[in-house]
């Protein structure tokens, strides 16, 4: 992808250039949030002079050329709501893959759920996977050095380390969420449907689900149909993204607060990369109405389909978070109308996207032209 670092003050020139190749779509072009960016590596730690020489890894991962070591894992928030939901077990795998909590289905409110069930096993996901790291840290080294990637990266001569083996001056490892829109969605259909206007049960929920909604037709209909959806500038589905967010940001200072993470910088993103279809497959169905084995959304986009309200309510909805803390990718990928970009007035349009994305503290953009041709 090609890569576009703007900020506040950037001119009219470069903005119209931008607007001009991304109404073209494809996801070609990639809009950075330099202000929000820079931001947020001082936060972390960078100096200045460094911080303001970020790149894009391979995909669109924020980091520091020439001188980071860059690995990351996910945390899957929506297979965390499926173990919730079924005793830790997984339904495709139809194995035992966390800690059974207890029976959801006991619980007397919405609250009860999310505090005693879904956040303490993301908090455990968490632990397990950065004491994994830290456990296997130096492994790679014995199995697969990289002399010559050592031989050009900042650090490693200095350090007498391969890159391999943590020689790099930046050695960064980001916790992944995935599955975010369709978990935020699925807990909104939890609160708003079960607990608040109890237009079904939470027993309902673990039935339809475990089963792929068969016999369940109607129910997988209200919730896709009756609750909020993240994506479409309503306070009821966004306020979840906020909670999930802001929370899952607490859990992992929490988690490295008692954990010895040496020099690893962990931080968090949003993120499917191209593997949106493959993590779907190897799931159940979920309580916003989607299907066994269907794909999830890519990186921090709404579910497919649920957005109703056109991209400026996109663009509302996943700025309502504080993204800051998600400064190593959380990409908003848009579809936008190929028709309605045309023209001068089309450039203006999409400029106009690009800056209200980043005054209101979008990370990453990338735009997507389609039209009724193209899907048919």
């Amino acid at each position: 992808p090609i890569t576009v670092r703007l900020n506040s003050r950037s001119p009219e020139r470069l903005l119209r250039k931008t607007a001009q190749v991304m109404r073209h779509g494809g996801g070609i072009v990639a809009v950075y949030n330099e202000d929000l960016i820079l931001r947020a590596l001082k936060n972390e730690g960078y100096p200045e002079s460094e911080a303001r020489s970020f790149a894009n890894d391979g995909c669109w991962e924020t980091l520091i050329p020439g001188k980071t070591n860059f690995g990351f894992e996910y945390v899957n928030i929506l297979q965390i709501l499926e173990h919730a939901l079924h005793h830790g077990r997984s339904l495709v795998r139809q194995k035992q893959e966390a800690e059974d909590l207890g029976d959801p289905c006991a619980c007397p409110d919405f609250d009860t759920f999310y505090s005693t069930f879904f956040l303490p096993l993301i908090q455990k996901r968490m632990e397990f996977v950065l004491k994994t790291k830290l456990r296997y840290r130096a492994d790679r080294y014995k199995l697969a050095p990289s002399p010559l990637l050592s031989a050009i990266m900042d650090g490693c001569i200095e350090s007498g380390r391969d890159l391999s083996n943590d020689g790099a001056r930046y050695n960064i490892y980001p916790l992944m969420l995935t599955g975010v829109a369709n978990c935020i969605d699925s807990l909104v259909v939890l609160k708003e449907l079960v607990y608040e206007q109890k237009l079904i049960t939470m027993d309902d929920v673990v039935k339809a689900t475990a089963c792929n909604y068969v016999g369940y037709e109607a129910m997988q209909q209200l919730v896709k149909n009756r609750a909020p959806k993240f994506g479409n500038d309503d306070d009821r589905a966004d306020e979840m993204a906020v909670r999930v967010l802001g929370d899952c940001a607490k859990v992992l200072d929490e988690v490295k607060a008692h954990m010895d993470v040496e020099d690893l910088l962990t931080g968090l993103g949003v993120a499917t990369f191209e593997t949106y279809m493959s993590i779907g497959y190897n799931m159940g169905a979920s309580p916003d109405g989607r299907g066994l084995h269907e794909s999830i959304s890519s990186n921090l986009s709404p579910a497919l389909g649920v957005d109703k309200n056109g991209p400026t309510a996109v663009i509302k909805s996943i700025t309502k978070p504080d993204l800051i803390k998600y400064f190593n990718g959380c990409p908003l990928d848009m579809q936008i109308n190929a028709n309605e970009a045309g023209g001068e007035e089309g450039v203006k349009r999409i400029v106009a996207l690009i800056q209200s994305f980043m005054e209101l503290g979008g990370v990453i953009l990338t735009l997507t032209g389609v039209n009724e041709k193209d899907m048919i």
